[in-house]
């Protein structure tokens, strides 16, 4: 049961430090330290936020889903879920256009001078660490009726593509480019997870409806 989320969270480690190590060898260091700045005040707090909210709702949804063999129940988690992620992109979208509005603030408060010109990437850090609270959210509603290896596959699998990505875009855009192609693979996850939690629920729902007939 575990083997699949060791190589699962080792390839996630790995593509989250690829774009250091990318900005490191492609840009210069004030670059990096910007970039990383950023990242910390931003990214990584928005996401440990929606972590949270994952952790809440966990116990809920396995407890709501019951018996493996109750499908009816399966699905009333999946709606269940579906709700929660309308929910979190909501509060996405409040968040980041908050962001944007109050970037400038939120740098020069938290920040060294030498680090604004990273400014920019603030609203899009804080919409990739939406986006990856969001992504954790629907990976819980699919462990209810998908085993683990369906995940580590989609995830490993983003990561390889994220990480080549990423080395170039840091080569040719530098790190603008760097946190476009980090959005960019967040909102792919997003996109490949969805689809398989919809497909899956499809086909329960299906099987409950010729249990009914």
């Amino acid at each position: 049961f575990s083997t699949p989320f060791v190589f699962w969270n080792l390839a996630i480690v790995a593509q989250q430090s690829a774009d250091r190590w990318a900005l490191h060898w492609n840009c210069s260091s004030d670059d990096l330290g910007s970039y990383s700045a950023v990242f910390g005040i931003t990214l990584i707090p928005v996401t440990l936020l929606f972590q949270c909210a994952s952790q809440v709702a966990r116990p809920i949804f396995f407890r709501n889903a019951g018996n493996e063999g109750d499908l009816e129940k399966q699905v009333i988690v999946f709606q269940q879920g579906t709700q929660f992620v309308k929910l979190a992109f909501i509060g996405m979208l409040l968040i980041t256009f908050v962001s944007y509005l109050c970037s400038d603030l939120i740098v020069s408060s938290l920040l060294n001078s030498r680090y604004w010109s990273a400014e920019p990437l603030v609203p899009l850090f804080v919409l990739t660490g939406c986006l990856a609270g969001i992504s954790q959210i629907i990976e819980l509603q699919i462990q209810v009726f998908a085993k683990s290896r369906v995940l580590a596959v989609v995830r490993i699998a983003n990561s390889v593509i994220s990480i080549l990505v990423v080395f170039l875009t840091a080569y040719y855009f530098g790190m603008y480019g760097v946190g476009i192609a980090t959005l960019l693979s967040q909102v792919t996850v997003v996109f490949s997870l969805f689809s398989i939690s919809l497909i899956y629920f499809r086909r329960i729902r299906g099987e409950v409806c010729q249990q009914c007939a």
